[in-house]
């Protein structure tokens, strides 16, 4: 079961040109949900337009945020979910198919992360080979090496490509710790 996150802020729902309205963003699920409370006067024009309005209103696809720290937060791929009023509230359900915390990005297909380090398990069932190759040592016996990727690239997509660098990294064990 995974928990309940949340990230309280300021959100610009209506575009980055109005103000932004603070709500709460939270991911429960693998859902990412943004409520946003906006007390009201209930005039006759409100009451009027409300009732005008077929479906929940629109917002932007992506939508910039930041949090209780300042730090920005992009939400992609968004949608109102409901749009209710109620005594003296106007409360917006916005539902998002990714986001990003710690970067302000205008478009999915913006790259912005140029260097990433991952971690994988079982490499050489990704890469379809076998990482190690046996060698020959100089005193007649044999020995282990990793093979040579990092003159390989792996397409991710476009513009995107892997390639596989070597690091030195504390490796722990049971019985003592080695570098």
């Amino acid at each position: 079961m995974t928990e309940k996150k949340e990230i309280s802020g300021r959100w610009w729902i209506h575009g980055k040109t109005a103000r932004p309205l603070g709500g709460v963003l939270s991911q429960e699920g693998g859902e990412l949900a943004l409520k946003i409370v906006i007390p009201v006067g209930t005039t006759v024009d409100k009451v009027l337009t409300g009732a005008r309005e077929i479906g929940p209103p629109k917002v932007p696809e992506v939508i910039h945020g930041r949090d209780s720290q300042d730090k920005p937060v992009t939400l992609f791929g968004c949608f109102c979910h409901s749009h209710t009023r109620a005594q003296g509230e106007e409360i917006y359900e916005i539902l998002a198919l990714a986001g990003v915390q710690g970067c302000e990005v205008d478009s999915w297909q913006k790259p912005v992360v140029r260097t990433v380090m991952v971690r994988l398990h079982h490499l050489h069932r990704w890469l379809g080979t076998k990482v190690l190759e046996s060698v020959a040592l100089p005193d007649g016996k044999s020995g282990w090496r990793t093979r040579d990727y990092s003159a390989q690239l792996f397409p991710i997509t476009e513009g995107i490509d892997f390639r596989i660098t070597e690091s030195s990294t504390e490796s722990h064990g049971q019985d003592a710790d080695r570098f």
